[in-house]
């Protein structure tokens, strides 16, 4: 990740699943969301809400959202994997109340690790 701008980091496009070159996903730290944008033209968010408690960091995925002219293209898993690779960067745990990001995790389970107790109940 770069930094880009003050609460802006650019996220690596290998860490995302090949964004194309004219797209761009950041962590806009300000407003606690990853945005994904194609020539400066916002397509799709993931919102987080951060939360401490004991000492231990998590991120609550919270919704995902995708242009409805842009569905279909594959953006959320994009901005999900940014997230979730951010996350893991940072050392937080994550707690995906977002359904998107939930089946996300359950289909790859390289991310379980950032589950609380690793994905296990």
């Amino acid at each position: 990740m770069n930094q880009t701008r003050k609460g802006v980091v650019s996220v690596d496009s290998a860490a995302t699943g090949g964004t194309s070159a004219a797209e761009t996903i950041t962590h806009n730290d300000e407003l606690r969301r990853f945005e994904l944008t194609r020539q400066d033209v916002p397509l799709a968010h993931l919102e987080y809400v951060p939360r401490t408690t004991d000492g231990v960091v998590t991120w609550t995925f919270t919704h995902t959202w995708t242009e409805p002219s842009a569905r279909g293209q594959g953006l959320a898993a994009k901005v999900t994997v940014a997230g979730l690779d951010a996350a893991r960067a940072a050392g937080v745990t994550v707690i995906p109340v977002c359904p998107y990001v939930s089946d996300y995790i359950a289909a790859h389970q390289e991310y379980a690790d950032l589950l609380p107790l690793g994905g296990r109940d």
